[in-house]
């Protein structure tokens, strides 16, 4: 039961109706920046969107953050994405990973490519090794994850900066691989 008396279904169905039959694009977004959810008017508008702007001038998705929102835009024609996600996760201690090579031939952003890395795993205190293993950033050349934890730990405004550095060019990979798929 809800607060105010109405069962949890009846009011779940409610909400997910007016989800569905809004006027309006509607998208759920999780605390975590990704898009959980969007109704067909949301879609709608993308894909209009795309439609009315001719293809050669580009198409900009500002607030698209996470890895896989940023695919699925990509897939509709989008080439810009700008979102203050990748910076707050890695001041929060979630940082991103790919899961395979992104440079490899075979790669593409389908499945499991990528991962989140909590910085404050206890795992990562003694580990020897950078974020990922397929990263060329200055962060994964120079420092390990044990290092990034023991920073992350005491709070020292370098793990900021460390962090941030990694997952932009987590990001900045991400849209080169998107750009060279057919």
């Amino acid at each position: 039961m809800r607060k105010d008396g109405t069962p949890r279904a009846v009011s779940d169905r409610h909400y997910y109706s007016m989800f569905e039959y809004a006027g309006v694009g509607v998208a759920n977004v999780s605390f975590a920046g990704e898009l959980v959810d969007v109704n067909a008017r949301f879609c709608e508008m993308l894909g209009y969107t795309r439609s009315v702007i001719p293809r050669a001038f580009p198409m900009h998705a500002l607030g698209v953050g996470h890895p896989d929102s940023v695919v699925t835009c990509h897939k509709l024609g989008y080439q810009m994405f700008d979102s203050a996600l990748p910076t707050r996760d890695a001041r929060s201690g979630r940082l991103y990973a790919f899961t395979n090579d992104p440079a490899g031939v075979n790669f593409r952003p389908r499945g499991n490519w990528w991962e989140y890395i909590y910085v404050e795993d206890k795992k990562h205190i003694k580990a020897n090794r950078p974020i990922s293993a397929f990263c060329d950033c200055h962060t994964c050349q120079r420092y390990s994850l044990g290092y990034l934890h023991h920073l992350h730990k005491i709070s020292d405004t370098l793990y900021y900066r460390l962090a941030t550095i990694h997952n932009l060019r987590f990001m900045m990979r991400l849209v080169e691989t998107l750009a060279r798929e057919p």
